[in-house]
């Protein structure tokens, strides 16, 4: 079973990131995603200007529209 593990910091994903993540997926055809969210205890800063709970929306809404089995981590 393939995996697939992408790690960032998850402020916001463009249609260009988006494209690439789709197409990067589509070609390596994991049976699961793994997301992991970095400084997941930080917000309010230039590195991460969002809050945790709003960037892991943006990767739930991600990982939800490519219906695959997928987990999100948050790492401090």
């Amino acid at each position: 079973m393939e995996t697939m593990l992408l790690v960032g910091r998850w402020n916001g994903i463009t249609r260009d990131q988006e494209s690439v993540l789709r197409r990067r997926i589509h070609e390596m055809a994991p049976a699961r995603l793994f997301f992991v969210l970095t400084g997941a205890d930080q917000s309010g800063t230039r590195r991460y200007p969002l809050a945790p709970d709003e960037r892991f929306e943006i990767v739930k809404s991600f990982a939800t529209s490519t219906n695959l089995l997928h987990e999100i981590f948050r790492i401090p």
